[in-house]
């Protein structure tokens, strides 16, 4: 009988409680259905860390010298498992927050978005590019694998960070299950040009900015109608209420997501700061045509002219030429929307990376993995 891998997730099933962003990553594998592994997740037990990290996140909005400040934001990322949780486990999968383990000897894979453009922590703060390759080069070294989610993030963790700890570069496992173009039933569209902006903070993500741009192209007589999925306040909600064609959605259920992607021509998500984009590659699996901000790690995901636009944060003008485009040009949205889909089953459907997965478990369990070398990092 082949051996089972025991792979103990860092977290527990009670703070998995919404399946979107970056810990939709644990969901996903917890969902996974493969012979030979088996997930598991904290019991709940020596979980004080997790709770105190997030009281240095808050302190550390403060003015802090560079030194205090590294050692908060190390304090905020570090999470204590319990001996108890690690009997029987042959390996520890952790994303962001970095186990810590006493004397325990079982291999870590510490999965990360990698590290992103300076603008973007000076976009959310408090944390500075500084402060987070200070956090790689000390606990990047304590795991037996880097495993980072874009090319772009393992790039500037190779060029910015002193390591010769072995690292992946391997997309976050999904479970989205791709359109199925023969049997799907559409919402039925309110357009010849159906607009999608999905995104809980609208100011970050560059809500007002498609609304925008939507409102230019309605004055010229542009066939468009726009579905929001935010959170907004009860003034701007009246706002969206007064613009033809708009329709928000607030706490709706990701089926319902699901479905407004299905019936979508384009998502539009220009966001000024993001370090990775869950709803691109749900969009993709959705067959939707992409608009997007032109930055790593944005634009490995849309590629320009394959299946979608990108467009530099907070240029609506030229926003608005690609979305109407898009809409003067029907078969560019439909060659999108096919690209889109294959781009999805060819990267990062779960069929796909399963067996990488599977051999990237194998092998730090057996520790197989070479080092880095400083050449291979230049």
């Amino acid at each position: 009988m082949e051996k089972v891998i025991n792979i103990l997730l860092n977290i527990g099933e009670c703070e998995l409680t919404k399946f979107s962003g970056d810990l939709s990553f644990y969901r996903h594998l917890l969902d996974l259905k493969v012979e030979g592994l088996k997930f598991h997740t904290l019991n709940g037990r020596g979980r004080i860390l997790r709770e105190v990290r997030k009281v240095f996140e808050r302190v550390n909005r403060r003015c802090w010298p560079e030194g205090i400040r590294q050692a908060l934001f190390r304090a905020s990322r570090w999470s204590y498992l319990h001996p108890s949780n690690l009997k029987g486990m042959d390996l520890v999968v952790s994303h962001i927050l970095f186990p810590y383990m006493a004397v325990e000897r079982t291999p870590i894979i510490w999965s990360s978005q990698g590290i992103s453009p300076s603008f973007y922590y000076d976009a959310t703060g408090p944390f500075t590019q500084e402060d987070v390759v200070h956090l790689y080069n000390t606990f990047g070294s304590k795991a037996s694998l880097l495993m980072i989610w874009t090319r772009s993030g393992c790039r500037n963790v190779q060029n910015l960070c002193s390591l010769r700890t072995p690292i992946k570069v391997l997309p976050p496992i999904t479970n989205f299950q791709p359109v199925d173009e023969n049997s799907r039933k559409l919402q039925p569209k309110q357009a010849a040009c159906q607009i999608l902006f999905v995104g809980r903070d609208p100011s970050r993500k560059g809500l007002f900015d498609v609304l925008e741009a939507y409102r230019w192209l309605l004055a010229k007589g542009i066939d468009l109608a726009f579905d929001a999925v935010s959170r907004l306040t009860p003034a701007q909600e009246r706002e969206l209420g007064s613009i033809r064609g708009v329709t928000l959605y607030t706490g709706i259920t990701d089926a319902l997501v699901a479905e407004l992607m299905e019936r979508a021509d384009v998502l539009v998500l220009p966001t000024y700061a993001e370090t990775y984009g869950f709803v691109l590659i749900e969009a993709m699996a959705r067959g939707c045509a992409l608009i997007t901000s032109d930055y790593e790690p944005l634009n490995e995901l849309v590629v320009e002219g394959e299946n979608g636009f990108v467009v530099r944060p907070g240029d609506v003008e030229r926003m608005a030429e690609r979305l109407e485009e898009l809409v003067l040009h029907p078969h560019l949205i439909n060659r999108f929307k096919e690209n889109s889909l294959r781009k999805y089953r060819d990267e990062f459907s779960s069929e796909r990376l399963i067996p990488q997965y599977v051999n990237m478990f194998s092998e730090v369990v057996e520790q197989r993995l070479p080092r880095i070398s400083r050449k291979e990092r230049e």
